[in-house]
């Protein structure tokens, strides 16, 4: 919307710079979005947001100048003053819906003058991007540039049998608007219409057959309220975008419609020089409209806003802006303005008093937390930390839809025999989509194929998703991470001379490496067990702390041929939930300051024991001082008893409130690998 600064000063006293009135637009919430020097006048080029119809006028600018500076002289509107009711026509008003149209103020004209504007009215007109058609014309939109609210004016003759009807269009029915364009009416569009056909598109715009021409006498001047909704829905089905329904869409005021014509008819007659000859007004008013009410205890604002705000100023606020509070000893029962349709709470005012009194006076500072404890989301927290390490890692995280073929899913039934049965899909997108899935990893393996398929060497993926099934008649949802990867780990360079392929070591460590990150003082092991998606002998279950928390292995080769890949490929899943049963709220602890020590063991350990195993045993026996432990070197070769392996290992010492000497250490360290051969039944070497 254009602004006019020398039209503004007409209701608003103003004396200023063109920059500092931009401040005070500014500062009452307005967004300029330019500055025109218009033969020396300045124009403001001002955005408003949807919630303000009420700044889309001079008249509302000029209330809020005033609320601002209420030193300065707000000026009351010029109106046109004639009778209450004039029936000297036989003229009649009929509205078919109150919903379509809750007002309808009309009133006739006789014996006007249509000519061309003054030079006044017309660089008017071209500083606010209107072009100039007649006086008539003109007025009315200058009308609308004043309080905000659009008018209309027919030719009287062109209308038929003294009847203007209200209503929605026809099935059918055509209408050729002022601009000339033809549109095709529904019954979703709301028209003016006289006894024989539609005459105007309401609220948008007006037909070119009733339109104000030169030879125009009898002008009938239309200022109505039309239902929001029904604007913008008629405004966009036809693509028409004019003043008018920019302002009804948005919600005009209902309550001033005989003042647009007032003001109107007092333009008309200071143009024409002489009185007008009314000869008819009629106010259609079918619903009785109750000023909205808003209950503000006096303190309220400087509790909303943290800062104390005078309750003599909070209630000065409201009356400039046009607000009636009512004092009732420690509250105000605030009658609204019908111009503000955008509150409805004793929050909305306060937004007004702060506006007003200045955001600059707030203070910026944390505000104080009624919470004596403060938790973090343990599952957000673990899915960052967890994205972190995976992507530091070298993974790529992916996001698949929720759904799958129903050869996919059973696939990998077996991942999840909790769910009985497979959730289908009413309303599929296709076969390949109509199925919810029951495990993440399909997904990874297409993934994994379409990278391929793109000349990449290494695709090493994750996903944090949703499965989803059937159990006991009742849908289950439940939170996993997926993990594949396949092809390169390490690529040739100058030094290796060869690449490294990723295998079920390799991968096993990538999960072991992130508990340990995730869930340092957890007890993780890999147990063997069959799965029939998993090559025999490579499927693992990942256990925490005893509880089986998911599961890994590689691919069979014909699931992978299903989805054309030709690497192996190594997967797993793990269940959030588990994982975050297992995971401990993170506490401070100071680093040990005393230094570790360090002693080796090497011994001889029967081919069957597993290495879960021996970390379990040392997990259970280990004295408080051992810190850290590690295997070192593996060797079966010559010398070594069949059935047997040789380990060796490093243990890492350190004293929680001391420095350990080395004969103290020599001492825990020879009992402890004494109980650790004891039970295992290892052999020193």
């Amino acid at each position: 919307m254009r602004l006019n600064a020398d039209y503004l000063k007409t209701f608003v006293n103003i004396d200023m710079a063109a920059p500092q009135l931009k401040d005070l637009l500014v500062s009452v919430g307005m967004e300029v979005e330019e500055v025109i020097d218009h033969n020396g006048t300045p124009v403001f080029e001002i955005e408003i947001t949807p919630n303000r119809p009420d700044w889309l006028s001079h008249y509302g600018v000029a209330r809020e100048i005033y609320a601002k500076q209420p030193q300065l002289k707000l000026a009351p509107l010029e109106l046109y003053q004639f009778e209450k009711e004039i029936s000297r026509e036989g003229f009649s008003l009929f509205i078919e819906d109150s919903s379509d149209c809750g007002r309808y103020s009309s009133c006739i004209v006789r014996d006007v003058t249509v000519k061309e504007s003054s030079p006044w009215l017309k660089n008017l007109m071209e500083s606010l991007g209107l072009k100039s058609i007649n006086n008539i014309v003109d007025i009315s939109n200058i009308t609308l540039m004043t309080l905000g609210h659009p008018i209309h004016i027919f030719d009287l003759d062109k209308l038929a049998d003294g009847q203007i009807i209200v209503r929605r269009g026809k099935q059918g029915e055509k209408l050729v608007l002022l601009d000339e364009k033809i549109v095709d009416l529904t019954s979703e569009h709301l028209v003016i219409a006289d006894k024989e056909k539609s005459v105007a598109l309401a609220g948008v715009m007006g037909g070119l057959e009733t339109g104000v021409a030169a030879g125009t006498k009898n002008i009938l001047v239309e200022s109505a309220y039309f239902d929001p909704v029904r604007i913008r829905k008629t405004a966009k089905q036809l693509d028409l975008r004019t003043d008018a329904s920019y302002r009804f869409e948005r919600g005009a005021d209902i309550l001033a419609t005989p003042a647009a014509i007032k003001i109107f008819l007092h333009m008309l007659s200071q143009d024409h020089g002489t009185p007008l000859n009314i000869t008819w007004y009629h106010d259609l008013f079918p619903r009785t409209v109750t000023p909205q009410r808003v209950t503000l205890k006096k303190d309220y604002p400087s509790i909303y806003t943290g800062i104390d705000i005078p309750m003599d100023i909070c209630g000065q606020v409201l009356k400039h802006l046009g607000f009636k509070p009512e004092d009732q000893g420690d509250q105000w029962e605030v009658e609204v303005p019908s111009y503000r349709v955008d509150i409805y709470g004793k929050q909305d005012l306060v937004e007004e008093i702060i506006r007003i009194y200045g955001y600059d006076k707030m203070e910026s500072a944390i505000p104080l937390s009624l919470n004596t404890v403060v938790r973090m989301d343990k599952k957000r927290e673990f899915i960052q930390a967890a994205r972190e390490y995976l992507t530091a890692s070298g993974l790529y995280e992916v996001i698949n839809y929720s759904f799958h073929s129903p050869e996919e899913n059973q696939r990998f039934s077996a991942a999840h025999p909790q769910f009985h049965s497979v959730l289908e899909l009413k309303n599929p997108i296709g076969k390949d989509f109509s199925v919810m899935r029951n495990s993440l990893i399909p997904g990874l393996l297409r993934n994994t194929a379409l990278n391929f398929n793109q000349s990449l060497n290494r695709v090493a993926l994750f996903e944090f998703g949703r499965v989803f099934g059937i159990h006991d008649n009742k849908i289950q949802e439940e939170d996993y991470l997926g993990i594949s990867a396949s092809g390169e780990y390490a690529r040739a360079d100058w030094q290796t001379k060869k690449t490294q392929p990723f295998d079920l070591y390799i991968f096993k460590s990538i999960l072991a490496a992130l508990f340990k990150k995730l869930f340092p003082e957890a007890n993780v092991s890999f147990v063997e067990k069959e799965f029939p998606f998993f090559i025999s002998g490579t499927g693992l279950t990942i256990v925490l702390n005893g509880v089986q928390a998911g599961y890994m292995g590689e691919i069979t080769r014909d699931i992978l041929e299903a989805d054309k890949i030709a690497l192996p490929v190594f997967a797993a899943e793990m269940k959030l939930e588990t994982l975050l049963q297992t995971l401990k709220e993170n506490h401070f602890s100071t680093w040990n300051r005393y230094p570790s020590t360090s002693r080796d063991f090497s011994f001889l350990i029967d081919r069957k024991i597993k290495y879960t195993q021996l970390e379990t045993a040392i997990r259970e026996i280990k004295p408080d001082t051992l810190e850290s432990w590690e295997l070192t070197d593996l060797y079966d070769g010559k010398n070594i008893p069949p059935g047997q392996v040789s380990f060796s290992m490093n243990f890492a010492y350190r004293g929680k409130d001391r420095t350990l000497v080395s004969d103290e250490v020599n001492a825990i360290h020879i009992d402890f690998t004494a109980q650790l051969s004891k039970r295992l039944n290892l052999t020193r070497r």
